[in-house]
């Protein structure tokens, strides 16, 4: 017993010597490694700086001189040669955009020319007349937008904004939504705006019911067209939030509730079915 503990100590030596051996054989390629990772964050981190230091000079100070001009009277002076101008060309965060769309025009162009139907073209309506459509065409994709439209900085100011298309007439179309008076629109809006006439004394066909309730006009109620039926159970605790009226907790149960929900269904006859 004595010999079979000294051999597993030996043995347990052995092998904490040899995984020493392998640990300090392996450090030089740990060394280079770690320096290998070491400058790949350098160069990430570099490249991270460069990006803002060009976006800086070439497009916010650019930005800032501009805002200078409206903010105060007397704006700082640039040095003489330089660009006060914004220009699409000077953001380098859109340099692979641009790219991008210009292969995308060469090749446009490129299709247009190889094609056999613009040979056919130039045969029907000449060469000109050819030059002039891919002329317009090619200005109307490099024309067209490439972004959702907004209001410019300079149009923020109260005065400026209510004037624009954004201002008066939008919160006068959302009051008139609410069925606030004192704006006029061709649209019909506000609560219960889409209610069929019954005055003559003629109801309307095609109403739904339930077990409970007969004659519903559903969408056309109030402004259930617009926020969905969910908005009609909004709770403030809760409840009756988004589709369909997800809670786990609050939401009432038992057979009426099921009634409300369901349609009635066909009316069956027990006593008349075939066996």
């Amino acid at each position: 017993m004595r010999e079979r503990a000294a051999r597993v100590v030996a043995d347990r030596e052995q092998r904490f010597e040899a995984m020493m051996d392998s640990l300090k054989s392996d450090d030089n390629m740990r060394v280079k490694a770690a320096g290998i990772i070491r400058q790949a964050e350098h160069d990430q981190m570099k490249k991270k700086f460069d990006l803002y230091q060009t976006w800086d000079n070439q497009v916010m100070r650019r930005v800032d001189a501009h805002l200078m001009e409206f903010m105060t009277d007397d704006p700082p002076e640039h040095e003489e040669g330089w660009r006060k101008e914004l220009r699409k060309s000077d953001c380098p965060l859109k340099q692979a955009v641009r790219d991008f769309h210009g292969e995308d025009q060469f090749h446009r162009e490129a299709s247009s020319l190889l094609q056999d139907t613009a040979m056919d073209e130039i045969a029907e309506v000449g060469l000109a007349e050819h030059v002039r459509r891919r002329d317009h065409h090619a200005s109307l994709v490099k024309n067209r937008d490439h972004s959702r439209p907004t209001l410019p900085v300079e149009m923020w100011a109260q005065q400026h904004h209510y004037a624009s298309r954004f201002g008066y007439f939008a919160q006068g179309s959302e009051r008139a939504e609410h069925g606030e008076l004192g704006f006029r629109s061709a649209r019909r809006q506000g609560v219960d705006a889409h209610l069929p006439d019954e005055r003559d004394g003629v109801p309307l066909a095609g109403k739904s019911k339930h077990r409970h309730e007969r004659n519903l006009l559903g969408a056309l109620t109030g402004t259930t067209a617009k926020y969905g039926e969910s908005y009609r159970h909004k709770a403030s605790h809760g409840p009756g939030s988004a589709a369909p009226l997800q809670d786990h907790y609050t939401y009432e149960k038992g057979t009426a509730i099921v009634d409300h929900e369901f349609p009635i269904g066909k009316r069956c006859y027990p006593h008349m079915k075939n066996f």
